[in-house]
């Protein structure tokens, strides 16, 4: 073969040296390169989202990712815990309760848990049955239910994202208890955020300040969220939320529930809204009763 001290090859081309004879080298003919599609970025167990998304290979080509449903929740999604289906060395390593990660809700035992850690951020992914509360929690002489999460003591004040699913068939029957003046699902909330949930046919009975999804919210949002069923109270009962305070939002939303509002502050969406708080992009279609302060919205 013919000997050349460096070999040039036109740009897309590459050369591949076969022999070293000092300082020469013996080339073969120049081939045309040929890129492998070896890597991809972002790596589909650090890059799950709810939707697809777009890959970039080593060699610049792109394809489009498998949906959440078949790639691992991380760190990064911050949905952590074993039960996730999350990587747990690295997440056991990183989050912690309080920290910022999301726990993921899949059982309404889960639901429930929430009460015990009120700061968290929380996360559905599929629509959960609660309907087995009608059975819960004897107290010798009726069934109480759902204990709502939060109370004036230890309000949630964490973030909650159904994802655009819904909670069915919620019971939480407190008229004469003590938590009573704080009931829906989540029965006190504080400085949270709620958003993209459906509360469907609950049944919700307590003294004051009841509402489907929420009893009391204090600069707290509430978005994209509904409810139906039935809520009953004495006072400040409403169809979504029972009382509004301060500095909160209620945004596209609605709710078709049925409202008794007892004796003062009955509306089908909020039983009283107050202190800069505001209602937007939203409605109700439930019927409503009280005895005074009562309206549709």
């Amino acid at each position: 073969g013919s000997y050349y001290s460096s070999c040039y090859c036109n740009s897309g081309f590459t050369t591949v040296p076969k022999e070293n004879y000092g300082s020469r080298t013996n080339c073969v003919d120049c081939e045309p390169y040929v890129c492998s599609d070896t890597t991809w970025s972002p790596d589909s167990t650090t890059a799950c989202s709810g939707q697809s998304f777009t890959q970039t290979s080593n060699c610049g080509n792109t394809r489009t990712s498998p949906t959440v449903g078949t790639c691992t929740p991380s760190c990064s999604d911050k949905a952590c815990g074993a039960s996730n289906g999350c990587d747990t060395g690295t997440c056991a390593a990183t989050c912690a309760v309080g920290s910022g990660c999301m726990t993921v809700i899949n059982t309404c035992d889960e639901l429930q848990a929430i009460k015990n850690n009120p700061t968290g951020i929380y996360k559905l992914f599929h629509n959960i049955d609660c309907s087995a509360t009608a059975g819960w929690n004897w107290n010798g002489s009726r069934y109480m239910g759902f204990e709502p999460i939060g109370n004036s003591a230890t309000p949630f004040t964490g973030k909650f994202d159904g994802g655009g699913f819904y909670i069915s068939g919620l019971f939480i029957n407190y008229p004469y208890h003590s938590n009573g003046y704080y009931d829906g699902l989540f029965g006190y909330a504080s400085g949270a955020e709620i958003k993209n949930i459906g509360v469907v046919n609950a049944v919700v009975n307590g003294v004051g300040h009841v509402g489907g999804l929420a009893g009391y919210i204090y600069n707290t949002s509430i978005t994209n969220s509904y409810s139906s069923g039935s809520v009953s109270g004495e006072t400040s009962g409403g169809g979504l939320v029972g009382w509004a305070h301060h500095n909160s939002s209620i945004t596209l939303s609605y709710s078709s529930s049925s409202v008794y509002g007892g004796t003062a502050f009955a509306g089908g969406l909020v039983g009283d809204l107050s202190d800069n708080s505001s209602i937007q992009v939203s409605y109700a279609t439930g019927n409503v009763s009280g005895l005074s302060y009562t309206g549709g919205l």
